[in-house]
């Protein structure tokens, strides 16, 4: 398994598996590619916060660990729902490439969702959409970005938020792989502050940005895969960085009360 790292300031992010480079000769037969986001069913949101470590169990109060990860799965997913998840991705990746040949003519996205009919449920099935049905739209090849899980875990008393995937292109007319990445994203945790997971349950904004940062990085990369031999300037992050909502000190008072609901 060929995997390599890249350092961010917000992400760290390993890339390989299943790689296959994109050259500028297939690029140029493409006319009209369709750009397509789309996640696995049963990706998640994956909780494992309260029982990796002993960081936070304190703070469950009567809660057993497993049942605070099902409460604080069910926050994510209310929080960010799977389409915009994977949508997300697409649409970094699509800014990233802006006017650049050929994906100035890419499909529009609106029709492509209608024309696959994504649109109207959040969790997708396992199988991929009837991309056939593009043919319609005079494609020629797909773009998708496929989220196979993601979700949030503790280390050393941090949370650190990741996401696992990849994408590739292929003719629509004789399949045909052109480009594939696959990846797994976290965020690198000496670089981030530190967020009280309880506070990150009843606040949602805090989730959703560190989720963001992830993905702006996955897309980086892909956008550079996309445009061989071109240098891809780093488009600005489509949320601002989250402030930090740091932990109480070990020292600090116990709540009063033992039976208010943490999460």
């Amino acid at each position: 398994m060929n995997r390599f790292c890249l350092v961010v300031a917000v992400a760290l992010l390993g890339m390989g598996c299943a790689h296959k480079s994109l050259d500028v000769a297939t690029l140029s037969t493409i006319q009209k590619p369709a750009f397509v986001g789309r996640i696995l069913k049963d990706a998640g949101p994956k909780a494992t916060v309260f029982t990796d470590d002993n960081s936070f169990r304190e703070g469950l109060k009567k809660l057993e660990p497993a049942e605070g990860n099902r409460r604080m799965a069910a926050r994510m997913l209310k929080g960010l729902p799977h389409y915009e998840l994977s949508d997300g991705l697409r649409a970094r990746t699509m800014l990233r490439l802006g006017t650049t040949t050929p994906f100035q003519n890419a499909a529009d996205p609106s029709q492509v969702a209608r024309t696959l009919g994504i649109f109207l449920t959040q969790d997708e099935a396992d199988s991929e959409p009837n991309y056939q049905a593009l043919s319609q739209l005079n494609v020629d090849s797909i773009i998708e970005f496929v989220i196979e899980e993601y979700g949030i875990r503790s280390a050393q008393g941090k949370l650190r938020f990741w996401v696992s995937g990849h994408g590739r292109m292929f003719r629509l007319q004789g399949g045909g792989t052109l480009w594939k990445r696959s990846f797994y994203a976290e965020e690198e945790a000496s670089t981030l502050p530190t967020i009280d997971p309880f506070v990150m349950a009843k606040d949602s904004s805090l989730y959703r940005n560190r989720i963001h940062w992830v993905l702006d990085t996955v897309a980086q990369k892909f956008a550079e895969d996309l445009s061989p031999g071109k240098r891809m300037v780093v488009a600005a992050p489509a949320q601002e960085a989250p402030a930090p909502v740091v932990l109480p000190p070990a020292n600090a008072p116990k709540p009063t009360s033992i039976d208010e609901d943490p999460l």
